[in-house]
């Protein structure tokens, strides 16, 4: 289900901002495509961590899928907007 309507208008700013940094692509040229609110079981998960302890840490935040061209990037928000963490799956590289 994407909310779309629910995502607090800074942390699209803060998302649709890192993603142009990273791709070079205007902002006006991306798209949020989806965006769920998620609890992350704890910091690893947020983080995109593979092997996770089961410790139980909970990270309220948002997955969010921007659409960068072709690609679908997946970034992870937490509520508070101070940590913005990129699926490293994902080809990026920072133009300058």
């Amino acid at each position: 289900m994407s909310t779309l309507q629910t995502l607090p208008k800074a942390i699209a700013d803060a998302i649709l901002s890192d993603a142009s940094s990273r791709s070079g692509v205007g902002i006006a040229d991306l798209k949020i495509t989806q965006a769920t609110p998620k609890t992350f079981g704890n910091l690893c998960k947020f983080n995109f961590g593979e092997v996770c302890t089961q410790q139980y840490d909970p990270v309220e935040g948002w997955k969010v899928i921007v659409k960068v061209k072709e690609e679908s990037w997946t970034y992870h928000v937490n509520k508070s907007n101070s940590q913005i963490i990129l699926d490293p799956k994902v080809n990026a590289t920072e133009k300058s």
